[in-house]
Order: structure tokens, then sequence, then C-alpha cells
């Protein structure tokens, strides 16, 4: 990653650029493409920082100016997921073709932010069917008809299922916990 030049620099001064200076070579340039196509300082400058940051931060910027179009009246209920072709992991696979719902991507940014997924669609309505994300690695079936979604299925492949024990060491625990709790009282 080398510097810009200073013929980059004195070209971007004559542009008119007035934004945080590129660290790069490659920036400079994009910098100086961008305003040569008629962007402005600031939104060749937003661009520029844009490409700084990290996926999360990404996503952050991204969902705030969701969060800014919504305001202004664009009706925005969430995005269509889509793995990457190649990218299938049990990480991700879960979100395949599911619905993930503003609020839901907003308490969660990390899920914008996963390598291999992408928003497929900005959908104005709720899909009436399909899956739905509930959290991180959450994903649920989206009841017929209901207005808000229900979980009739959830999946974490992060939880495996315990075996069922033998015996009667459930009903030991509960009265363990019966005898406690009255003596606490």
């Amino acid at each position: 990653m080398h510097p810009p030049t200073e013929k980059q620099r004195a070209f971007l001064n004559d542009l008119g650029y007035i934004g945080v200076p590129p660290l790069t070579l490659r920036e400079a340039s994009e910098l100086i493409t961008s305003m040569k196509d008629g962007l402005s300082s600031s939104v060749a400058e937003k661009a520029m920082l844009l490409d700084r940051a990290s996926p999360i931060e990404r996503a952050r910027i991204y969902l705030a100016n969701v969060e800014e179009r919504k305001r202004n009246g664009n009706q925005i209920a969430g995005w269509r997921l889509k793995v990457q072709s190649g990218a299938k992991t049990s990480q991700n696979s879960i979100y395949n073709g599911a619905f993930l719902p503003f609020e839901i991507g907003k308490q969660n940014p990390e899920l914008l932010a996963i390598v291999g997924l992408e928003l497929d669609n900005e959908l104005q309505r709720r899909p009436a069917k399909g899956s739905i994300v509930v959290g991180p690695n959450q994903v649920a079936d989206i009841k017929v008809g209901a207005k808000k979604s229900t979980v009739t299925r959830q999946s974490n492949p992060q939880m495996t299922s315990q075996p069922k024990r033998k015996g009667c060491l459930g009903i030991l625990l509960a009265a363990v916990f019966i005898v406690v709790a009255m003596a606490l009282q």
C-alpha cells in the first residue's frame, strides 16, 4: 500500500476535493475518478470511507441509510437473503432464501455483515410464507395469515440436541429444587 503521489494530491485539490485525505494510491485514484465523474467532494469522501470500513461498520452505515429512507416515507420491511454460490457453510446456509425483517437487522447488524450472504432483494412488505430470521442463527417458518411471524420451526446449527437421560434424575432434581425453594421462603 503506497501513499498517494504529490501529483494525485495536487489534482484532487484542483478538482475541489476538501474531504479526508486519501491514504493510498488506490484511494486517491478512486477519488479522482469520482470527482471527474461529477460527484461532489462529500459524496466521493463517503464512498472512500465506506470502502475503508469493516463489514460490520458497512452494515451499520447501510442500516442508518435505510432508516433515513424509512423516515422519509419509503416502505422497507426487510430483505430477502441469499447465500452466494460456493459460500454455503453450516453457519450461513440456514439464511438462504429467508426474510430478514428490518428490526431484526437493526438489532443484529452482524447478520448483514456475514461473509457470503447477500441482501438479494429489499422488500416493502413481509412475505406471506417462507422462512424468517428471528435472531442470529435462528430461522423460523412464517405462519400463513399471521400479521406477525410466529415460530413454527426454529433452526439453530450451533445447538445440538442432548441425548435423553434414562432414570429418575429429572424427578430428583425437581424435588431438590422444590425443597430448596420452600426452605428459602
